[in-house]
């Protein structure tokens, strides 16, 4: 799974973690930034198992990408925590998929997400549970290379 991490100087940057719990840390851009300063505060995820529920995807989206799990999220005491990957063959501002009624926000939520090469990108879940990704300045295509829901949250 991917985890979105700030590292030095507000840079982009994620941590890789491994299913035999080896972690490597990425830069968006260079790697002396991870080295400088790595940040874990506020990093979580929820370990893949059967209490998660299966998210639907939109049409152009396809789940498991990179290896990592298929998107799913989980309510744990009123908190929404997704995981995942996603990828797909379109660019621009995406609609990657629709949370159950159970998973859905009491309003909108804007949420901080990790995109293609740790890239930062923004992700807005409306009431009706639909997942919209966007990538952040002039990256519309870190989106469709690559979104990781993982240790993304929000109260319901």
């Amino acid at each position: 799974m991917y985890v979105k991490v700030d590292l030095c100087n507000a840079s982009d940057g994620r941590l890789y973690i491994q299913p035999s719990g080896v972690v490597q840390v990425e830069a968006a851009v260079q790697f002396a930034d991870a080295q400088c300063f790595t940040s874990l505060d506020g990093a979580s995820y929820v370990l893949t198992g059967s209490l998660q529920t299966p998210v639907t995807l939109e049409p152009t989206w396809t789940g498991g990408a990179f290896s990592t799990a298929q998107p799913a999220a989980e309510d744990l005491a009123g908190v929404v925590h997704l995981s995942g990957g996603l990828s797909s063959s379109s660019d621009g501002v995406f609609e990657e998929f629709v949370l159950p009624p159970q998973l859905r926000p009491g309003k909108a939520v804007v949420l901080p997400i990790s995109l293609c090469d740790g890239a930062n990108g923004g992700m807005s879940i409306t009431t009706d549970g639909v997942a919209v990704v966007y990538g952040v300045g002039l990256n519309h295509t870190g989106p469709a290379c690559f979104t990781s829901p993982d240790g993304v949250t929000f109260a319901r």
